[in-house]
């Protein structure tokens, strides 16, 4: 809240406040205005609430308190992410507390943002190429488990950048409980020997791309001899000591993935294109790789699923951007859960698709604490019967006259 303002509000409106903004994610304009306006009117949104209301909610929606922020930035203790620290805690704790499933994926996720702040980064090879990072662990359905908000910086531990993606995975593994058969994947960027030792006596399995620089002088078959063999020509040498499988299998370029519970049998059969017969012909692969493909795209599903009604309106205050990156996410996760329930009580009510079920979140949240007209017994009076419905109160549309210029002939004298 801000000093001097006489701000008041309610958790109802709030509560409608949070349905208008998931409603306007499934029927997005390109400004808050013209929900209201007479050419665009959206009477789902503006018979809620006024647009001055909705305006003056959003002006002083706040999730910290700017008196206790640190200002300096060579203090430990100081937060970049401190404006929208306390919803990214209860957000997290929340997701925390879903049984994960067997098979895990960490990737990084990006929530756009193109304004001017220190936490925008820039990541070429994402749809949304600026925005804020997320490191993101996500089950092979997409379900959000655990997350990690970069700052873009590295603390002074790290001798080197290199091993940040390294505490990345350990850091987001922390909440994995230990021995229960969970194997985790993520691609080079994060993947290194140690650290999948390090998850093994964890009691972690991994399984995941990896650089030629970080193999530690494996002695693996040269690129030009699995070329001389063609396509789907592979080599794998394990580490007795530690029980890490390093192999190299040749498609169009060499591919290296490692690995503490895969290896390269059973050898399964890929499609790929052939451009000398102009067919598809089938590659031999290792299991490694048939494990990795099938299960690396949780997060990349989380992310698509997130940004299908996702709230694109811009704003200069960029914590309302991981506010409503949040909502959608949380969203996801609850109709994930859905789902998840429904296969097993084996239900027999129909599954609502992700539009659908966001639409009954918004209504919900509308209709939520309102007080349930209570039918009376016996027999109706003709006063009652003969009574017509109260009208629902709608507000005036004022319909403005159009000007001399665009008036019809038929009009003039």
């Amino acid at each position: 809240m801000q000093r001097g303002s006489t701000f008041e509000t309610s958790n109802k409106d709030i509560e409608i406040f949070l349905s208008l903004l998931v409603k306007m994610g499934v029927m997005p304009l390109p400004r808050y205005n013209l929900y209201w306006s007479t050419d665009f009117r959206v009477d789902a949104v503006s018979n809620r609430i006024s647009r001055n209301r909705f305006i003056e909610i959003l002006r002083y929606s706040h999730f910290n308190d700017n008196n206790k922020a640190v200002v300096d930035r060579s203090d430990p203790s100081y937060d970049r992410w401190f404006k929208i620290r306390p919803l990214l805690d209860r957000f997290l704790a929340r997701c925390k507390l879903v049984k994960s499933e067997e098979k895990q994926c960490i990737n990084e996720c990006i929530v756009p943002y193109k304004g001017r702040c220190r936490l925008r980064q820039y990541a070429p090879r994402k749809p949304q190429k600026w925005g804020f990072k997320v490191f993101a662990r996500c089950g092979v359905s997409g379900f959000l488990y655990d997350f990690l908000a970069s700052d873009g910086k590295h603390s002074t531990e790290e001798v080197t950048a290199a091993n940040k993606p390294y505490k990345v995975v350990l850091k987001s593994c922390e909440s994995l409980p230990a021995h229960k058969n969970h194997k985790v994947y993520f691609d080079n960027y994060f993947n290194f020997l140690e650290l999948q030792v390090q998850l093994k006596e964890r009691g972690i399995w991994s399984c995941g791309t990896i650089r030629q620089n970080r193999l530690r002088d494996a002695l693996l078959e040269d690129d030009a001899t699995l070329r001389r063999k063609g396509r789907g020509a592979f080599t794998k040498v394990t580490d007795q000591t530690n029980g890490v499988s390093v192999v190299k299998w040749f498609d169009n370029k060499p591919v290296l993935l490692t690995s503490t519970f895969a290896c390269t049998k059973p050898v399964g059969k890929k499609k790929r294109w052939d451009r000398q017969t102009k067919t598809r012909i089938d590659v031999p692969a290792p299991a490694i790789i048939h494990e990795y493909n099938q299960h690396m795209g949780g997060v990349d599903l989380n992310n698509m699923l997130t940004r299908l009604y996702r709230i694109e309106h811009k704003s200069r205050k960029w914590y309302r951007r991981v506010f409503f990156w949040m909502i959608g996410a949380a969203i996801t996760n609850a109709w994930l859960l859905c789902r998840r329930h429904q296969t097993l009580t084996a239900g027999t009510s129909k599954t609502l698709d992700l539009l659908a079920f966001t639409g009954s979140i918004s209504t919900s949240l509308c209709l939520a604490k309102r007080p349930m007209e209570m039918s009376r017994r016996g027999r109706k009076s003709h006063q009652s019967a003969d009574a017509p419905p109260c009208p629902i109160k709608t507000p005036k549309i004022i319909t403005r006259s159009k000007p001399d210029d665009i008036r019809s002939i038929s009009n003039m004298g």
